[in-house]
């Protein structure tokens, strides 16, 4: 049991840190598009606008699916995720 929690906390910090690292990187919007993009993506030909993810997911941008740029979690879906973690920790703990 106690092993199951100090795996549980170490996904938490590496998922974090990785949302984190993510969220402050570098990627390009397009004027007219919907899509934030890695540098050198095919999508980037007519416009180039720098940003971070953070930004870009704040604005309602979503990944290219064909550059396929890091994706940081939005606020909401990283409590979601939290609240899943937590819930199958609790569930665990009752089985013992």
């Amino acid at each position: 049991m106690q092993r199951f929690i100090q795996r549980t906390l170490l996904m938490l910090v590496m998922l974090i840190g990785f949302t984190y690292a993510a969220s402050a990187q570098t990627v390009y919007v397009t004027k007219t598009g919907a899509k934030y993009h890695e540098d050198g993506c095919r999508y980037l030909s007519k416009s180039k606008i720098q940003t971070t993810v953070k930004e870009a997911r704040a604005k309602g941008f979503e990944p290219c699916k064909i550059c396929k740029p890091p994706v940081a979690l939005k606020t909401q879906e990283s409590l979601d995720l939290f609240a899943i973690v937590g819930e199958r920790s609790h569930h665990h703990e009752a089985k013992d």
